[in-house]
């Protein structure tokens, strides 16, 4: 119920917390081909 609720809302903010925050430094820190091939390397999210 609540709890499996209140879990799945938690999970969800750290994901889309996450995941803006990689691309954000990766592309800060990456040159743009650089990037393109570590992207390849990260898991995609379906």
């Amino acid at each position: 119920g609540r709890v499996q609720l209140a879990g799945f809302c938690m999970f969800e903010a750290c994901v889309g917390v996450f995941w803006p925050s990689i691309m954000r430094m990766r592309a800060q820190y990456f040159a743009r081909g650089v990037a393109l091939h570590h992207h390849e390397l990260l898991p995609r999210a379906s």
